[in-house]
């Protein structure tokens, strides 16, 4: 290396590890995102520059009037006798359930309200007690909280599960492998035949198997890994704190509610996160034996999910490099092992068309690169009533938490490399997640998808909630100690700290899949599937082999298709012309639910740009009368013939 390029090298590295220097960066790289902003208008692009602009604001803030640098020595205390304090927690988890059981099926807003209520008790749990038990109180809110979106819905919540749970039945009811091996997931077994093994043992239903083998453990498995990394940085009350940020963060919900391969790929992500830093902390191959065995579970678990473990293994080695200038042996052999061991199960690993992951991906990227430069991409005419599909058919409401998350990372990680010595995993996590965050965000910013950002964020969220909790904590131990404030003062200042985040994370289109609180954008599409839907999606089960596929909006399509087996597909319609649903000269069927009335419907639309999935209202009501018939009718949803 060069003098010059060794002084650039060093130039950086005293960059980065000056906090100050590094939050003015912060500061302008959020006002950079602002004018991206300008030119691709996106909830992202303007909340998180946001994030970034005010988390690097509150530290600069901090740093200028010299804040309290010994803040980490002494706890957060509401001063409430911690036994009232856990009797209360139990009385709000038994009103949840009450209201969840009068309210059901579905989840109304008391019910949010009582979720809410739990997440604000845990905090005070956690202030008011001195054990590390209380992990335990956040760990039983996340389960809580699961449990009720999960059984909220007659069928199971979101796309994939359907396909995944389907297969795992499959096998369940053969006793062999066969239904996997012809799935286009084979080369990922884990979650498969661990459902299907414990609807065997347990005697339960695949769906009660699904959920207390993925979900549960995901909820358990998380949140301690959470808890576990944040206490080798700073002290078990933040521990606790970062592990109610993640459980109550939306795409955390949001993946545990819909068990799947990305699922299970989640908690092995998590516990390789885990042994990673331990390893390097105190060079223990034992701990470098469950890192690989951890990493080769997540290969087999989810091929994306190991793409992003091993994105952030690297950045995580060169953040440590730049930190310390040299680079570990350890995190050198622990990356050639990962290295080695990924493209080998890319390459060798196929699917039916014999094509490795590794060449999927890449034809895909081939793909959506000449999309993405291309000038002729699918955009929706001005006159249509609807929306391409995405985060641009989300509100500014949808993203708030998300960035309210962020922030606290910015803050909490400055904070942390201010206050105390020894901040190597602390510098390591947060250059691990800011790379990553630039890896996920950066695509789409320029067209590019192919990675898929919002399959990240359950991944993502992990680090930010880690440094996010030393944040909170600052702030939640400020506010309350700040005077001669009152225990009705304190608890008030306590809910409106952590109440608009618990809110807006549990209320937007990731946290409340089911039936999204916040339901006026277009991509807040409701997952849930109420009792009326389901008796009529086992009513057209029951129609047999139909002559045509049964017509419908894209979710129930994949519902119909891969739960009851009916042929079935999506909705295509040319623009202007309600006619062209049924243009093929033949009797179609369409199942016309309640939601195909909604904005948040998809179906695809053909224009002269070509043919793309679009959020809106399926106009079944302007086709000519001539050409329907009732075949079906509750009152609420029907089966339509058109010919």
């Amino acid at each position: 290396m060069s003098d010059n390029s060794r002084n650039g090298v060093q130039s950086f590295r005293n960059l980065i590890n000056n906090p100050l220097l590094l939050s003015i960066a912060v500061v302008l790289i959020g006002v950079i995102g602002l004018i991206t902003y300008a030119i691709i208008p996106n909830p992202y692009t303007l909340i998180y520059p946001i994030a970034l602009i005010c988390g690097g604001l509150v530290f600069l803030t901090y740093f200028i009037t010299a804040g309290d640098s010994n803040v980490w020595h002494k706890r957060a205390n509401i001063n409430l006798d911690y036994r009232i304090v856990i009797i209360l927690y139990f009385f709000i988890v038994s009103v949840l359930l009450a209201t969840y059981y009068v309210n059901s099926p579905g989840r109304s807003l008391s019910v949010h309200a009582a979720t809410l209520l739990l997440y604000v008790f845990t905090i005070m749990v956690i202030l008011a007690t001195k054990s590390k038990l209380s992990i335990i109180f956040v760990i039983i809110s996340g389960l809580v909280h699961r449990a009720t979106i999960y059984y909220s819905s007659s069928l199971y919540i979101g796309n994939d599960v359907f396909l995944h749970n389907q297969t795992a039945k499959l096998i369940s009811s053969s006793g062999h492998l066969q239904p996997h091996i012809t799935n286009r997931y084979f080369t990922s077994p884990l979650y498969h035949i661990s459902v299907a093994a414990g609807d065997q043992v347990l005697g339960t239903s695949i769906r009660h198997s699904s959920f207390l083998l993925n979900v549960v453990p995901y909820i358990v498995v998380s949140a301690l890994v959470v808890y576990l990394v944040t206490l080798l940085i700073i002290n078990h009350q933040i521990a606790q704190i970062a592990s109610l940020l993640f459980l109550s963060a939306d795409f955390a919900i949001e993946r545990s509610i819909q068990p799947a391969s990305t699922t299970m790929g989640a908690i092995f992500f998590t516990t390789t996160i885990l042994f990673l830093i331990i390893y390097i902390s105190e060079k223990d191959n034992r701990y470098l034996l469950l890192l690989i065995f951890s990493y080769f579970a997540t290969l087999l678990s989810h091929q994306l999910s190991a793409f992003i473990l091993f994105v952030f293994v690297i950045s995580y080695w060169v953040s440590t490099y730049f930190h310390e200038y040299r680079s570990t042996k350890g995190l050198k052999m622990v990356c050639s092992i990962l290295f080695v061991t990924s493209i080998l199960h890319l390459l060798i690993s196929s699917v039916e068309s014999g094509m490795s992951f590794f060449d999927i991906l890449f034809l895909r990227w081939i793909s959506h690169f000449s999309r993405a430069t291309s000038s002729d991409g699918f955009t929706v005419p001005a006159d249509a009533d609807a929306f391409i599909l995405g985060s641009s058919s989300l509100n500014n409401i949808h993203v708030i938490g998300s960035g309210i998350l962020l922030a606290g990372a910015i803050f909490g990680a400055l904070l942390i490399l201010t206050t105390i010595d020894d901040n190597r995993e602390t510098f390591a996590v947060g250059g691990a997640t800011a790379i990553m965050l630039a890896l996920a965000m950066s695509g789409p910013l320029v067209g590019l998808r192919i990675l898929i950002p919002w399959r990240w964020f359950p991944f993502i969220y992990v680090p930010l909630a880690i440094l996010a909790a030393p944040a909170f904590f600052y702030l939640i131990k400020s506010t309350i100690e700040y005077g001669k404030l009152g225990t009705m003062v304190k608890v008030c200042l306590l809910i409106g700290l952590i109440g608009p985040y618990i809110m807006l994370m549990g209320g937007n289109f990731a946290g409340a899949y089911d039936d999204p609180v916040f339901d006026s954008a277009p991509a807040a599409e409701s997952y849930g599937i109420s009792d009326r839907e389901e008796y009529i999606f086992s009513h057209i089960g029951e129609f047999g082999e139909t002559q045509h596929p049964i017509l419908a909006d894209a979710r129930a399509s994949r519902v119909l298709h891969h739960y009851y087996g009916v042929d079935a597909e999506t909705v295509r319609m040319t623009h202007s012309n309600p006619n062209s649903i049924s243009d093929r000269n033949q009797h179609d069927l369409f199942l016309n639910r309640e939601y195909t009335q909604s904005k948040q419907a998809i179906y695809q639309l053909r224009t002269d740009k070509g043919t793309n999935r679009v959020h809106g209202v399926i106009p079944i009501g302007e086709v000519n009368e001539n050409r329907k018939s009732l075949v079906y009718s509750d009152g609420h949803n029907e089966v339509v013939g058109i010919r």
